[in-house]
């Protein structure tokens, strides 16, 4: 049977009262914890501002294959049937 030792989990989870509300990662109550926590924001801040650039950004692709790649096997046979 499985217990809860609620002191236990207190103890782990106590000296870690900050809480990232992106990915629940946890950072202590502390100046060194403070610190932490507000690299880890801007990491997040970064990473999503690197995310909306990618979508503003147009893709567009080559419409021939270079020279030097060869054509997948089942499209070489289709080419050469037609």
């Amino acid at each position: 049977m499985c217990r809860r030792y609620v002191g236990a989990v207190e103890a782990l989870w106590d000296n870690l009262r900050k809480v990232c509300g992106t990915c629940g990662m946890r950072y202590r109550d502390d100046a060194q914890g403070q610190k932490d926590f507000s690299a880890h924001m801007d990491w997040h801040f970064r990473r999503n501002a690197l995310e909306k650039k990618k979508v503003l950004k147009a893709v567009s692709r080559e419409w021939y294959l270079p020279a030097n790649v060869r054509p997948v096997p089942m499209l070489k046979d289709f080419f050469e049937r037609n």
